[in-house]
């Protein structure tokens, strides 16, 4: 019902709008079937749709995609098996906060945006993304707000969260 219900709506607002397009939303992989995965990227391909979802935000969270994709080398690797994580289909993943440098290496390699939601990681006691390293590299990484764990839509607020929270990198985890 989900793959019937995403193409009904596709196309009934295909061309509807000028500024503003469809973007293909896995909420993440532990609340999608390997089923709805393959369909989800057939959609994909079909509508040549960019994709976001969450990737690697907490350790629990990572454990729990190793136990459900055993197959998988890490996280990312699920959504790149599935067309969903870069190259043909742009791409944005929220959080990165424990992306394994294998992960990193598929992030650069697919061309896959980063989107640093700070307040969400604080919040939710996630950790602290290593946005430096990731822009050292030639990420790409942009700011949001992760509403569902944040608490405002403000960008402002996330550009004085991601300050502080890069201070805290500094002072708690690498200090160069």
């Amino acid at each position: 019902s989900s793959e019937r219900n995403t193409i009904e709506w596709l196309e009934n607002v295909k061309n509807s709008f000028i500024h503003t397009k469809p973007i293909l939303t896995p909420r993440f992989v532990p609340s999608c079937s390997d089923e709805l995965m393959q369909k989800l990227g057939n959609i994909q391909k079909k509508y040549c749709l960019p994709v976001q979802s969450h990737l690697s935000e907490n350790l629990d969270e990572v454990r729990w995609v190793e136990e459900l994709c055993p197959n998988s080398k890490f996280y990312g690797d699920v959504y790149n098996h599935y067309g969903l994580f870069g190259k043909n289909a742009k791409t944005v993943m929220a959080h990165c906060v424990y992306s394994t440098d294998e992960e990193i290496e598929m992030i650069k390699n697919n061309n896959v945006f980063v989107a640093h939601c700070p307040a969400s990681n604080t919040n939710l006691a996630s950790g602290i993304a290593p946005i430096r390293k990731y822009l050292n590299m030639g990420i790409s990484v942009g700011l949001g707000s992760d509403v569902a764990g944040g608490q405002t839509e403000s960008i402002f607020r996330a550009i004085v969260d991601a300050i502080q929270v890069s201070k805290l990198y500094w002072r708690l985890v690498d200090s160069n």
